[in-house]
């Protein structure tokens, strides 16, 4: 049971989890233009054509081009990064993730931007390469600096960029990851023919999946999955911790039902081992209560061993199996707590349920045991 709470409070908590972007209403479709036979120039073109239909959209606010999707990629490509005076000489050579991305791109997935500006018109394919960070990097290379106007020489160091704006951290890959550098390139700069088109829709973004896939196909282009949706990558995310908590509550389940037959029956033969003895004190004139609370004081007593047991057992477990949850501390009293609680209600219930036809006997059928 100690399982099932904790799964249950991994969940919940990665379902809370600060994604560093506005949920609400987006959708995404795949394109791959390599696989269509588009050049370069005519990539560039369907782009162009592509932005104008989407604008025409009805009910979407925003749109973007980016090649990554928060998510929905275990491992996005990295660059080895070479930052002089960087805090520390391991820091100054590091494989830090990038995503490419236009100038729509945290406007609509609402990724706050914290200094400097996101990329304009003037970041062009000739003109100086331009690129925004997260703060986590900004933390990281120039912790206490301002990283404005700073350049980074990217693998062999004959590319350099400079960056221009910082932005907020977010999930990338998965929900449960701790922060990390990140990069954004400009699209303006840096031609892919593999993208996805992000928008951020007015209603249910599902409402716009079949409407986007027409679009899509209408240009001449056949996506490469059919479109999908924030809460649909959200809930692949979760599928395994949804499986895993289907398992341990359908174990917790079988564990608390055993649990509960070999209660009952301990507190039945208990019972019935001492007829003799209730049936002279009813005959005494014992009233139900105290035979109650004479059954339920033992109980407890046996339930109170058998739960303190339990909750070092469950404060061990948890500390052994932590790493498989998320935002779980050691001794997790917000689990312990009800489970403890629900199994001493439990027992006193069980308890109740085997000893209530004795003692509501009456004086001449006491009378028949003693």
């Amino acid at each position: 049971m100690v399982g099932v709470g904790l799964c249950l409070r991994s969940l919940h908590n990665l379902r809370d989890v600060d994604l560093g972007l506005s949920a609400r209403n987006l959708a995404a479709v795949v394109m791959d233009l390599r696989f269509n036979g588009l050049s370069e120039a005519q990539g560039q073109n369907f782009y162009t054509k592509l932005r104008q239909s989407t604008s025409q959209l009805y009910g979407v606010q925003s749109y973007s081009l980016a090649v990554e999707f928060p998510l929905i990629d275990d491992a996005w490509s990295t660059d080895e990064v070479h930052i002089a005076g960087a805090s520390g000489a391991l820091q100054q050579h590091d494989r830090v993730p990038f995503n490419v991305v236009d100038a729509n791109y945290f406007a609509t997935l609402g990724i706050p931007l914290l200094a400097g500006r996101t990329f304009d018109s003037s970041d062009t394919k000739d003109g100086p390469e331009a690129a925004l960070i997260n703060h986590k990097m900004a933390e990281t290379y120039w912790s206490g600096s301002n990283p404005i106007g700073k350049q980074v020489r990217l693998g062999d160091g004959n590319r350099v960029i400079t960056v221009v704006g910082v932005v907020g951290d977010g999930k990338y890959n998965t929900l449960d990851e701790p922060a990390r550098p990140v990069i954004y390139y400009a699209l303006s700069q840096h031609y892919q023919p593999a993208l996805m088109l992000i928008l951020r829709t007015r209603d249910n973004p599902r409402l716009w999946v079949q409407p986007l896939s027409q679009m899509i196909r209408g240009l001449g282009i056949r996506p490469d999955a059919p479109p999908f949706t924030l809460g649909d990558v959200m809930d692949f995310t979760l599928l395994v911790p949804r499986l895993t908590l289907g398992v341990i509550v359908g174990l917790g389940a079988l564990a608390l039902m055993l649990a509960i037959l070999g209660l009952y029956g301990t507190i039945f033969y208990s019972v019935n081992d001492r007829r003799k003895e209730i049936g002279i004190r009813i005959a005494l004139g014992a009233q139900p209560l105290h035979l109650l609370t004479l059954f339920l004081r033992q109980t407890a007593i046996i339930s109170g061993v058998g739960v303190s047991v339990g909750l070092l057992l469950g404060i061990a477990a948890t500390t052994v199996f932590r790493s498989q949850f998320y935002g779980i501390y050691s001794i997790e009293l917000r689990v312990l707590m009800p489970v403890a609680l629900a199994m001493m209600l439990i027992s006193a219930a069980t308890a109740y349920a085997v000893a209530r036809p004795r003692i509501k006997m009456s004086p001449m059928e006491a009378v028949r045991h003693v």
